[in-house]
């Protein structure tokens, strides 16, 4: 599938090696820069992961794989966008540094790219009123 070059992968739960991917994918993976849509619940809601803490999402933040941090069928796994950020807060301990650049890496790959620009605003304004 990386050999296809997609814009995105969604899930990505089985391709780092502790999770039945192989280390050659993975490390195309890492090499392709190709970013990845993570919905932490859902993974876990649907066991393609075990739990949130052995989540794969902490081996692409650390690998420097693109995340965008998602929701799946929020209706269905009672969850939210907010929620989701939360858990990376808590399970993750990212601080508030590391979530503004999640979020504001994540604008780079929206597909409506006359938003892109307009979000990509609003985070860095959201930033500068929170730094003070």
């Amino acid at each position: 599938m990386l050999q296809f070059k997609p814009d995105r992968i969604g899930h990505g739960t089985c391709i780092h090696p502790n999770f039945g991917g192989t280390k050659q994918t993975w490390e195309a993976l890492c090499t392709s820069k190709i970013p990845v849509e993570v919905c932490l619940t859902s993974n876990v809601n649907t066991k393609s992961v075990a739990d949130y803490s052995s989540h794969h999402f902490k081996y692409l933040l650390s690998s420097d794989v693109p995340v965008i941090l998602c929701t799946d069928d929020k209706g269905v796994f009672a969850t939210s966008l907010t929620q989701e950020y939360s858990i990376c807060i808590d399970t993750f301990k990212l601080d508030k540094a590391e979530l503004a650049k999640l979020a504001l890496n994540s604008t780079k790959f929206i597909f409506a790219t006359g938003k892109q620009k307009l979000l990509f605003g609003r985070i860095l304004n959201f930033i500068d009123e929170n730094e003070h």
